[in-house]
């Protein structure tokens, strides 16, 4: 029997990636620092990767999540801040 979810003919939803991520402990790490709705999203291997305005001491920032496409396990979801004007990585988790 093969997984439900090994066949990557479909689009997966983004409702499914955003529930996985508002149950991650990655995203109630950083969550306090977002500043915006979902701005882009795109699929990127085995993750979906969805970005958000943020702010991190001071800085303006984006945080950038990676979400596992193929199976539903919040914990594994990781997460950086990115200084929004020198694209440095200000905090990863």
């Amino acid at each position: 029997m093969r997984h439900p979810l090994a066949d990557r003919s479909f689009e997966m939803p983004l409702e499914s990636s955003l529930q996985q991520l508002l149950a991650s402990p990655a995203y109630r790490q950083v969550g306090p620092l977002l500043r915006s709705g979902l701005r882009e999203t795109w699929d990127e291997e085995d993750a979906r990767i969805l970005c958000y305005t943020a702010e991190y001491e001071g800085t303006a920032a984006t945080a950038v999540f990676a979400v596992p496409l193929r199976h539903y396990s919040p914990e594994e979801i990781r997460v950086a801040l990115v200084d929004e004007s020198t694209e440095l990585v200000l905090h990863p988790a």
